[in-house]
């Protein structure tokens, strides 16, 4: 029973290990993709912040 979580979770770390690695490549030949990929983190954690402020206030 212990087993479930992590041979679930196994699958999906890997995608995101191998994903994020195969950005890391492309973004250190590709100013234009670095510059892209900060905005869009930035945009959101700025979304992220947004909510949380959103649920505290009509909470």
């Amino acid at each position: 029973m212990s087993l479930i979580v992590p041979a679930t979770a196994l699958p999906i770390d890997m995608t995101a290990g191998l994903s994020g690695g195969m950005l890391a490549t492309m973004s250190q030949n590709n100013r234009r993709l670095t510059v892209s990929l900060n905005y869009l983190s930035g945009l959101a954690l700025l979304l992220i912040g947004l909510s949380l402020i959103y649920s505290h206030l009509w909470e």
